[in-house]
C-alpha cells in the first residue's frame, strides 16, 4: 500500500500544469527591475502572508514558487533566457502585455495549491476558478482538498466585489453565492463563509433596485426584488424596526431607501407590500398603504378600495394635519358633507385659499374641492407609482363609471357608520381577496420627492361632479397657476407628514437635516458608486471583513487624492523642479523619501517627463483607525528619463501596475504615506 501511495504521489510529482501567469507578476516588478528591485519584491513577498484560513502546506507552496521565481529572475543567464520569450511576439498597441505574450509557469500537481493561492492573491480570479475545476478530482488530500475550494471561493468573492463596482448587482449576487456555497457543503471557512454573506447583505438594496427597475414584463425576476425587500423587511422587523439586517442602513437611511424604490413599484405591487406593513404596525406603512389604496381604488374605479383606505386614514389624523386628505377621500365617496367639514379643520392655508377662489359665487367649497382633487391625484399622487404615470385623474370619468355608481348607492352614511359598532362588510369589501378587518391600523408617514409635469388645464366638464359650478376661465388661469406653485411643494408637504409622525412616535433622529431637503430628485436617488449608500467593500481579499468607506473617500474623491499625486509626481520630476509641491499630498516618511529622490534628479541636471492612465479598483478605510485607508489602482505610467536634454531610452520605461497606495486624515485632507506595487 505505502509502495502504491508513493507512485501516486511520484506520478502527481512528474505531472506538469501550465499557468499563463509571468514571473514578473509574481514578484509585482516590473520586466525592467533592477536585481535590487527584484531582491526587495521577494523580500516583501515572502513577509506577507496568505489568508489565515489556508493550510500551512498551502502557505509553504506558495512560498516555494515564489523563491523558485526570484532564484530564476536573480540569475543573469536564465533571467535573459527568460526575457528573450517576450520578444517572440510584438507588443500590443497599449504597451501592455496581452495574455498572449505572457510565458507560462509549469508546474507540478503538488505545487497546484501554492500556485492558486499566488493567482488568487494577483486577483487571477477567472484563472483559479478553471483550474481549480479542471484538478479538483485529482485524487487531493482532505487539507489540499480544503485549501483548493478555499482558493475558489475566494476567487468568486473576488469576482463578485469585481462585479459589484461595476455595476453589475445580480452577476455579483451569482459569484458571491457560489463562494458561500462552496464554503458552506464543506463547512469550512466559517469566518469568510460569514465576510461573504456580510457582502450579501449590504448588497441587497443595490439588487432590489436593479430588479425592481426591469421591465413589468420582467415578471418573474421583479417578484425577486420584491422578495428580496420583503426578506430585507424581515430582518429589520419592518421599516421603521430596530432589527439587523446587516446592510449598514439605519433607520433614516432605510426610509430613503423606500422613497427611491417606490418609483419602481407598481400601485397594486405597493398596496400587498404597505399593508402588510401596517399590520405590524407601522407608520410608515400605514401612511404609504392609504395612498396606495386611494390611487388604485380611483384609477381602477374601485371605490371599495377607497372606503377601506379610510381604516388607515382615521388613526393618521392623530398625529398630523391630513384633513385634506381625508376631504379628498370622502369626496371620492361621495360624501360631499363630511368632506366639507374636513376642509374646515385643515390648517393648510395656501391650498384652503386655492380651493375658497376657485368656489368663487358657489354655494360652498365643493368646486374648489373638485378641482383641487383632481391635481393633487394626478401631481401628488399618481407619480409615485409606476404604472399611474400616464394615468388621467378624471372625477366626471370616476362618477360616471357603473360600478362606481352601484357602490356608493349602497354604501353607508357617514352617520350610520358612526352610530353602529359593526358594519356589513359585504358593502365594504367588494370584488378584491385582499382586504382584511385585521387591517384598519394606525399610524403613517410619507416619503419621495418628485418634480411632476405640469398639467395643462381641462375644460371645465372634466373638472368635477355636475352639480360643481366653476369661477371664469381667466381667474381660472391664475388660480391654477398658484395651484401649480402649491403642488411643487406637496412632496416636501409629504415629507413634513412623515416627519411629524415619525417623531411624535420616537423614529426619528435626524430631524433637522430631512427637513432641509430640497426638491430636488437627483439628490434623493442614494444608489450610486460616487457615493455608494452602504460601502463597496475592497476587492483586495484581507483578513478582516470588509470596511467601511467614509463619505469624505468615496470613489471620486479616491482618484482626485491619486491624480494629485500623480501630477505631483510629474512636477517634482519634471523640467521645473516643482519639489514643494510633494508636501501637498505626501506625507511623513515616504514624502522625505521623494523629496531626496527630487532633489537627486536636480542636482543631476537630469528630469523625467511622464504620462499616467489611472484605473480605481478599491477603496478600504482601516476599521481599527478611522483616520488611515487604502486605495488599490491600476496604473499604466510611461516615463521619459533625460539627461542634460538628452532622452535615456536605457532607463525610459513603460509599466502597468497594480499599486496600493495607504492614505492618512491629515487635518481634514487624505494625503498618501506609503506606495507599494502589489503586482
Amino acid at each position: 500500500m505505502v509502495n502504491i501511495l508513493s507512485a501516486q504521489q511520484s506520478a502527481q510529482e512528474q505531472e506538469q500544469i501550465s499557468i499563463p501567469v509571468d514571473y514578473y507578476r509574481i514578484l509585482g516588478v516590473p520586466i525592467q527591475a533592477t536585481p535590487e528591485q527584484i531582491e526587495q519584491a521577494h523580500r516583501d513577498r515572502s513577509l506577507q502572508m496568505p489568508r489565515a484560513e489556508y493550510s500551512q502546506e498551502a502557505t509553504e507552496g506558495r512560498q516555494q514558487l515564489v523563491t523558485k521565481v526570484y532564484q530564476l529572475l536573480s540569475n543573469p543567464q536564465e533571467r535573459q533566457n527568460y526575457d528573450a520569450q517576450f520578444q517572440q511576439f510584438p507588443p500590443s498597441a497599449t504597451g501592455v502585455n496581452s495574455k498572449a505574450r505572457i510565458p507560462e509557469l509549469r508546474i507540478s500537481v503538488t505545487e497546484l495549491v501554492g500556485a492558486l493561492v499566488i493567482l488568487q492573491e494577483l486577483g487571477e480570479y477567472e484563472l483559479v476558478l478553471k483550474l481549480g475545476q479542471s484538478y479538483q478530482e485529482l485524487g487531493l488530500g482532505p487539507v489540499a482538498r480544503q485549501d483548493l475550494l478555499l482558493s475558489q471561493a475566494l476567487a468568486n468573492l473576488g469576482l463578485g466585489r469585481e462585479q459589484w463596482h461595476q455595476g453589475k448587482y445580480e452577476k455579483a449576487a451569482f459569484f458571491l453565492l457560489q463562494g458561500e456555497q462552496l464554503l458552506s457543503l464543506e463547512n469550512i471557512a466559517v469566518n469568510i463563509q460569514d465576510e461573504i454573506r456580510l457582502d450579501l447583505a449590504k448588497l441587497r438594496p443595490y439588487r432590489i433596485l436593479e430588479l425592481l427597475s426591469l421591465n413589468l414584463s420582467q415578471v418573474k425576476l421583479r417578484q425577486q426584488g420584491l422578495d428580496l425587500l420583503q426578506t430585507m423587511l424581515e430582518q429589520r422587523q419592518g421599516i421603521e424596526g430596530k432589527g439587523d439586517d446587516r446592510s449598514g442602513l439605519n433607520i433614516d437611511d432605510f426610509l430613503r431607501f423606500i422613497q427611491q424604490i417606490q418609483t419602481y413599484m407598481t400601485v397594486a405591487e405597493q398596496q400587498e407590500l404597505f399593508e402588510k406593513e401596517a399590520r405590524r404596525p407601522s407608520s410608515v406603512g400605514t401612511y404609504l398603504a392609504f395612498y396606495a389604496l386611494l390611487a388604485r381604488g380611483f384609477a381602477e374605479k374601485k371605490p371599495e378600495l377607497i372606503f377601506h383606505s379610510k381604516t388607515f386614514l382615521k388613526r393618521l389624523l392623530k398625529h398630523q394635519d391630513i384633513y385634506l386628505e381625508q376631504a379628498v377621500c370622502n369626496l371620492l365617496l361621495g360624501q360631499t358633507d363630511v368632506a366639507l367639514q374636513a376642509l374646515e379643520r385643515s390648517q393648510e392655508t395656501q391650498t384652503l385659499d386655492f380651493i375658497k377662489e376657485q368656489s368663487e359665487n358657489a354655494p360652498d367649497l365643493l368646486p374648489g374641492l373638485c378641482l383641487y382633487s383632481e391635481r393633487w391625484l394626478q401631481l401628488e399622487v399618481f407619480p409615485h407609482f409606476r404604472d399611474l404615470l400616464k394615468c388621467s385623474a378624471s372625477l366626471k370619468a370616476y362618477f360616471d363609471n357603473q360600478d362606481v355608481q352601484n357602490y356608493l348607492d349602497n354604501l353607508p352614511t357617514e352617520k350610520e357608520l358612526t352610530s353602529s359598532d359593526t358594519v356589513d362588510k359585504s358593502v365594504i369589501i367588494q370584488a378584491t381577496d385582499v382586504l382584511s378587518a385585521r387591517e384598519q391600523l394606525f399610524n403613517a408617514s410619507s416619503l419621495h420627492n418628485l418634480n411632476p409635469q405640469i398639467i395643462e388645464p381641462k375644460t371645465s366638464a372634466n373638472l368635477s361632479m355636475s352639480e360643481a359650478t366653476r369661477a371664469p376661465e381667466a381667474n381660472r388661469e391664475f388660480l391654477l397657476s398658484k395651484l401649480v406653485l402649491n403642488m411643487s411643494k406637496a412632496n416636501a408637504y409629504w415629507w413634513k407628514v412623515i416627519l411629524a409622525i415619525a417623531i411624535a412616535l420616537g423614529f426619528l433622529t435626524i430631524i433637522s437635516t430631512l427637513g432641509k431637503r430640497q426638491l430636488n430628485p437627483k439628490s434623493e436617488l442614494l444608489l450610486t458608486l460616487d457615493q455608494p449608500l452602504v460601502t463597496i467593500p475592497s476587492l483586495v481579499v484581507e483578513s478582516t471583513p470588509p470596511s467601511t468607506t467614509p463619505s469624505l473617500l468615496n470613489s471620486k474623491r479616491a482618484r482626485e487624492v491619486i491624480e494629485k499625486w500623480l501630477e505631483a509626481k510629474s512636477r517634482a520630476y519634471g523640467t521645473d523642479h516643482e519639489i514643494e509641491v510633494l508636501s501637498e499630498i505626501l506625507t511623513g516618511s515616504l514624502l522625505q523619501e521623494k523629496q531626496k529622490v527630487a532633489e537627486t534628479v536636480k542636482n543631476e541636471g537630469s528630469y523625467r517627463e511622464y504620462d499616467h492612465n489611472l484605473e480605481l479598483k478599491s477603496i478600504a478605510l482601516n476599521r481599527n483607525d478611522p483616520q488611515r485607508a487604502s486605495i488599490v489602482a491600476q496604473v499604466q505610467e510611461t516615463a521619459n528619463y533625460y539627461q542634460n536634454g538628452r532622452l535615456l531610452s536605457e532607463q525610459s520605461y513603460s509599466s502597468n501596475l497594480r499599486i496600493n497606495y495607504g492614505l492618512k486624515l491629515v487635518e481634514g485632507e487624505w494625503l498618501i504615506d506609503s506606495i507599494k506595487v502589489i503586482e
